[in-house]
């Protein structure tokens, strides 16, 4: 959820901007398999295997370059998914996989080595079990999270009330769910997953992220994962100015007791 937090991650697939910011898109309901984001092949064993409990069938683990398809592809269908209603159509409807997916490879060097220092960017992968005459099970992704040191202005340049990145070093930039996948915990893990890593990268930090204004659903996920508001702002998409508010978190929650 580029950043409309879904959260707000502040930086843009496109000229104009817009990026996986941290927002957690949630949906009314999952959308048919042919309309979200995930990859056709899986699509017809999905809705079976969601029934089990995610943890039994989800891991997160570090992104890679080689991800950044899959990952373009479920924030593009979340981002459809949660704010359709709330963004301008013409902005959603010029937002590409391969746009989305060009802004993320730029956090891989030559090598395809992550260029992350104190960022984390993280993924959760779902193992389908085998199609029938297949021996080995397949992976797909449905969630990404990504973040690291606050910035002082969004993706698109728009400024930041200069106290919160002096009160929360730790920004969660991006953090969104396959539609299909959504209510189901897996959002959750993910947060948890980046609050683990963004705890060895600077220990004793404050966490913060943006969010839309009017995402009532994120804004929700936020408060009962702990945050409260801490900053009001506005993210410029397609040339238009949206309303946004900061959630912090004055030291690392802790998720297994929220």
């Amino acid at each position: 959820m580029f950043q409309a937090h879904q959260s707000r991650g502040s930086e843009q697939p496109r000229t104009d901007g817009s990026d996986g910011w941290g927002r957690e898109s949630q949906p009314r309901g999952p959308k048919p398999a042919a309309q979200n984001g995930l990859a056709p092949r899986f699509a017809a064993r999905y809705a079976v295997l969601m029934h089990q409990r995610p943890r039994d069938v989800i891991a997160v683990r570090p992104a890679t370059a080689a991800d950044m398809t899959d990952v373009a592809r479920l924030q593009l269908a979340a981002w459809h998914a949660a704010y359709r209603r709330l963004l301008a159509d013409d902005f959603l409807d010029g937002l590409t996989i391969e746009g989305i997916a060009g802004y993320h490879a730029r956090h891989f060097d030559s090598a395809q080595n992550p260029n992350l220092d104190r960022s984390a960017f993280l993924v959760a992968e779902m193992t389908v079990p085998p199609a029938e005459g297949k021996k080995r099970p397949t992976k797909t992704i449905v969630g990404m999270v990504r973040g690291g040191p606050t910035r002082e202005k969004s993706a698109a340049g728009d400024p930041v009330p200069p106290e919160v990145p002096k009160k929360y070093v730790m920004e969660l930039f991006a953090i969104h769910v396959e539609p299909a996948a959504q209510r189901k915990g897996v959002g959750r893990q993910l947060f948890g997953a980046f609050v683990e890593a963004a705890k060895k990268k600077m220990p004793d930090a404050g966490l913060v992220l943006w969010v839309l204004k009017d995402n009532g659903n994120a804004r929700g996920f936020y408060r009962k994962l702990g945050g409260s508001v801490v900053g009001e702002g506005e993210l410029t998409l397609g040339g238009k100015k949206y309303p946004q508010v900061a959630y912090g978190w004055p030291k690392y929650p802790n998720i297994m007791q929220t």
